[in-house]
């Protein structure tokens, strides 16, 4: 496939979708629907979606699915790197999530965001340089588990936050670093 996003189209549930290159790729990934699909980078790779041109969602976006396993790819560009909507148990795991950006009109440049997500698990990551926070958790997320991530750099000229947790989210934080 020329887009990741073409193969995740024809993809199934249950799928196993392997990037073996290092290149960007400027577009916008929704998986909608789609239950234990997995996105992988093969090994030695570090492809990066890269969705600064738009302000959408953001360069992933993981809604009304559930067992979604995302691995080593990096996330940049729009307004979120990742978001989760209504969907759970996810795993984010040793993937880049950064330089995402805030707007006057609208108050995110998260580099994850949780939204009506229950079961994810953000494992080893790197989220980073995003102007507003690195991890949102916003309301009726549920278990959240945010562990041995780096989350750095994340601010904008309001406030600093490496981890936020609002409206009722529920998380558990431990063993990151968190500058």
């Amino acid at each position: 496939f020329v887009a990741v996003q073409n193969a995740i189209d024809a993809a199934s549930s249950g799928d196993l979708i392997i990037i073996n290159d290092s290149n960007t790729y400027f577009e916008e990934l929704l998986v909608d629907g789609k239950d234990y699909l997995t996105l992988v980078a093969a090994d030695g790779e570090s492809p990066v979606i890269d969705y600064t041109h738009e302000y959408g969602y953001g360069a992933l976006r993981i809604q009304n699915s559930s067992g979604v396993r995302v691995e080593g790819i990096q996330f940049t560009g729009g307004y979120r790197g990742v978001i989760t909507i209504d969907a759970s148990d996810i795993l984010l795991a040793n993937n880049t999530m950064f330089d995402c950006i805030e707007t006057s009109s609208e108050t995110v440049g998260y580099g994850f965001q949780s939204a009506g997500a229950s079961s994810v698990l953000l494992y080893r990551n790197i989220v980073r340089g995003n102007e507003n926070t690195g991890v949102y958790i916003g309301p009726n997320s549920t278990s959240i588990l945010i562990e041995n991530n780096i989350l750095e750099h994340n601010s904008s000229s309001e406030w600093v936050y490496g981890v936020r947790v609002v409206d009722g989210g529920y998380s558990n934080i431990h063993e990151n670093v968190i500058s």
